[in-house]
């Protein structure tokens, strides 16, 4: 039986995994999904609709070990993975010490309170809204 949105107790773990429980059964997992292959920075959670969004590295410089930086991805409530979104890097002009520039990702990303809408907060203060769909994409999203 699926879980009601209402039940539903999503958690972001440090280490990129996404955990799903049910409050009506506390103790027993729905199940956990490694979301992302290095470590998870933000969760949202839609108010109606049993879909979740996360981003990976969030807001943090993209290293040779990290490419889930700017990598979001929204989820049915059961852990199954509908979309990938490869949201837009902004770059910086470099550190206050002269570094060199680097590539920042997204900071947020929060679900329209009533529509199927995700918006992402980038690193300069835009946000992106994108349109969503209850239906597992095969392209990986936009």
């Amino acid at each position: 039986e699926p879980t009601h949105p209402g039940f539903l107790l999503a958690t972001a773990a440090a280490n990129g995994e996404l955990h799903l429980s049910d409050l009506r059964k506390p103790g027993e997992p729905i199940r956990r999904v490694e979301a992302h292959g290095s470590w998870m920075s933000r969760l949202a959670a839609h108010p109606l609709a049993p879909l979740l969004a996360t981003i990976g590295g969030c807001g943090s410089a993209k290293t040779e070990k990290d490419d889930e930086v700017g990598v979001v991805r929204v989820w049915s409530g059961d852990g199954s993975l509908l979309s990938t979104v490869h949201a837009p890097a902004v770059s910086t002009a470099g550190s206050m010490a002269g570094g060199p520039a680097a590539s920042l990702g997204p900071t947020c990303v929060a679900f329209h309170p009533r529509q199927l809408m995700l918006g992402i907060g980038l690193s300069n203060g835009s946000v992106t809204c994108l349109g969503c769909s209850m239906q597992q994409t095969t392209t990986g999203g936009s």
